[in-house]
């Protein structure tokens, strides 16, 4: 089956908008060094209509090559603390991997819960006095 026969037509209605939004989020993602995720779960969900596991699974693997290619740019430039990198790196990917496992035993509604919240308190947090 040809490819163009697999895609819905909501999908090729919202093309320009997913396109525009998606390029958005990338350059988030390299002004910032993160944030890119938290702007394309919400994109996947209302953009493309995907259930929230399929949005936060898709959108690591979505955001992984401009996270790569973002580190290498800041690395090359000199914008990198190498033992602290390296002590948050490790963490990271036990947390990653840890956190991949418990996705399937947790319902769609429960995970956007804990995603909201956590945009929420981030939010906050930003507007609050350091």
């Amino acid at each position: 089956m040809r490819i163009e026969k697999k895609i819905k037509k909501p999908y090729k209605l919202k093309s320009l908008f997913v396109t525009i939004a998606s390029s958005s989020v990338g350059l988030v993602n390299g002004l910032l060094g993160a944030g890119g995720g938290s702007l394309v779960v919400p994109l996947y969900e209302s953009g493309m209509n995907l259930e929230a596991k399929k949005s936060h699974a898709t959108a690591i693997a979505t955001m992984l090559p401009s996270c790569i290619i973002s580190g290498i740019i800041y690395l090359l430039n000199g914008n990198f603390d190498y033992v602290s990198g390296g002590i948050v790196t490790a963490g990271v990917i036990l947390g990653g991997i840890i956190g991949s496992i418990i996705l399937k035993f947790i319902k769609n509604d429960f995970l956007s819960l804990i995603f909201y919240f956590i945009m929420i308190y981030a939010g906050v947090k930003l507007l609050l006095p350091r």
